[in-house]
């Protein structure tokens, strides 16, 4: 809808001594121009200008859009980066992921984990993508020695952190295509393609699969959808106001053509220039049983053996059953709140007997069920069962050492694929804050 659109094209970082080019609607729908040199390396973004009245858009012919299809960025307000092609291929892999039923799952932060790696690193290193890779390689790394064959890294795709050495979980996209510059030693020559690629390979010469966690369910600030067609792409309340079921101050409309398409286009991208093996779907009551049903057929086609997982509820619904029909296994929000109950001696007979045999009642098959008693989000496993006052887990009772045992017992016994957070299997306390 809009009037028109220009791209903003310069060799300099700061867009200083930029060129402006202004795009053609050839179809009624469709912008289009055509540059005549090679700009690889160059930076750039888009400028569009609409009707001001209008409460179903957003248009502002100053703001620097970042291009959605960007495959690289400097950070998370752009610009984009163009890239040649053959910097967007991975390499042929002989690694194949494993089974669903085999899966045997570590969730972790990139700078959780590379942060304090006990190896020598240099502080770009330790911020991200390049440190992991080396601690990966090192001897005794931890996620090797643990005997986990899958991780599911928290979101690595550009999100709206304010500083690069800001701690954030990543969870506020505002790319999907870009791997997170503030994870990269030198994010203005896009290293983050080389750097997440080299990790994915480092990851598979350990034996482990990767499984990205991506949010397709609301979008970060600056949001650059909304610059482009408010209506088109986030849900609309009765008011034209951003409607809010992900609690996070918007709600993509993932159902329409164009909405698809982005989402779609930029998880294959992740398996067919980086390896990524599977996806976790955050909120993904949000993205739609349908759409999630076209990106597995989308995908399988891409990669017969992806992985992919839902987290299957949002603020306004729950589809667990609703996805027993298909591939998807789904994090099992029953097993964690009835481990806790458990051991906290809270529960009984039937209800172990029921997660132990697979939690028939939500999945089709046993592998269906993503059994896990600590996830990234809410309060860590010891600090949930903890004797010690203000759910303060640092000083550690004899009864808490206990209760995770048999938590430990029950979780690797259960039909299902287990799933442990990073830190959860050294007793990780997070002196009882909730959020982290």
């Amino acid at each position: 809808r809009a009037e028109t659109v220009d791209v903003v094209f310069s060799r300099f970082v700061d867009m200083s001594n930029a060129s402006v080019v202004a795009m053609h609607c050839i179809d009624g729908v469709t912008w289009q121009a055509d540059i005549a040199e090679d700009l690889s390396g160059a930076y750039y973004h888009y400028r569009l200008a609409g009707r001001s009245n209008d409460h179903t858009a957003h248009f502002d012919r100053n703001f620097p859009i970042l291009d959605p299809y960007a495959k690289a960025c400097v950070c998370h307000r752009g610009p984009g980066i163009v890239l040649a092609p053959d910097r967007l291929q991975a390499p042929p892999s002989d690694f194949k992921p494993p089974a669903l039923q085999d899966l045997v799952i570590m969730e972790a932060h990139i700078r959780d984990l590379a942060a304090h790696a006990p190896i020598e690193l240099n502080d770009d290193e330790r911020r991200g993508f390049k440190g992991l890779e080396k601690w990966l390689a090192a001897e005794h790394s931890y996620i090797k020695e643990m005997g986990v064959n899958a991780v599911e890294l928290q979101p690595i795709q550009e999100f709206d952190n304010t500083a690069i050495e800001e701690y954030h979980w990543g969870y506020m996209t505002c790319n999907y295509f870009s791997p997170e510059s503030s994870y990269a030693t030198a994010p203005e020559r896009a290293s983050q393609i080389e750097e997440f690629r080299d990790l994915v390979q480092a990851f598979h010469d350990a034996g482990i699969a990767v499984i990205l966690d991506v949010v397709y369910n609301h979008v970060g600030e600056p949001n650059h959808l909304l610059f482009i067609d408010k209506y088109y792409y986030f849900n609309l309340d009765d008011s034209n106001d951003l409607m809010n079921w992900s609690g996070c101050g918007n709600d993509l409309r993932c159902e329409t053509p164009m909405g698809r398409r982005l989402i779609i286009d930029s998880l294959k991208h992740l398996v067919q220039a980086f390896g990524v093996d599977g996806f976790r779907f955050d909120l993904a009551e949000l993205i739609g049983v349908d759409v999630l049903r076209e990106i597995e057929t989308e995908l399988k086609q891409v990669k017969p053996e992806i992985i992919l997982i839902a987290e299957p509820w949002s603020f306004r619904g729950h589809i667990q059953d609703a996805l027993k029909a298909s591939g998807y296994a789904s994090w099992n929000d029953g097993f964690r709140e009835g481990l806790v109950k458990y051991v906290r001696g809270a529960g009984n007979q039937d209800m172990i007997r029921y997660f132990l045999s697979g939690s028939p009642n939500v999945s089709r098959f046993a592998a269906q069920s993503i059994n896990y008693t600590e996830s990234h989000d809410d309060l860590c496993w010891l600090d949930r069962i903890t004797e010690s006052p203000n759910r303060d887990g640092r000083s550690v009772q004899l009864i808490d050492r206990r209760r995770t045992h048999l938590m430990a017992a029950i979780l690797f016994t259960a039909l299902g694929v287990p799933m442990l957070a990073a830190g959860q299997d050294f007793l990780r306390s997070k002196s009882g804050v909730q959020n982290t």
